[in-house]
């Protein structure tokens, strides 16, 4: 009898060292999940973290070139004012020089309707003559 209960003693000493490594598997698989997990979560975090840089790098760039863009386009409305002013004392000058060449002209035509008036014809001069 007391073999077998030795015996028996055994079996059960198996079954829990059978139980508790099944147990320790068991705890051993988790935990390397737990770890991969923890693994993949962290790497994931450090490429969106990368993806956060990139885009708050290429956010201070575009922001340089708005600043930019703008200083170009006040650049350009002030030398689009600048030459719209230009054209426009062209302009003027241009009208008055039109007037004085047309006083000029009439001043010209006046002139020589009064010699034409005042002097004698050359032509018929030179034919008597």
């Amino acid at each position: 009898m007391e073999i077998e209960k030795l015996e028996k003693q055994r079996a059960l000493d198996n079954e829990t060292i059978a139980r508790k490594e099944a147990e320790t598997k068991k705890q051993r698989v988790i935990i390397l999940f737990v770890i991969c997990g923890l693994l993949f979560v962290v790497g994931f975090s450090l490429v969106l973290f990368n993806l956060f840089l990139q885009k708050k790098k290429a956010n201070r760039k575009l922001a340089q070139q708005n600043i930019e863009i703008q200083q170009k386009n006040e650049e350009i409305t002030t030398q689009r004012d600048e030459i719209k002013t230009q054209r426009n004392k062209l302009s003027n000058q241009n009208h008055l020089l039109a007037a004085q060449k047309q006083k000029i002209t009439d001043s010209i035509t006046y002139a020589k309707r009064i010699q034409q008036a005042v002097l004698p014809d050359l032509s018929l001069t030179l034919s008597k003559g």
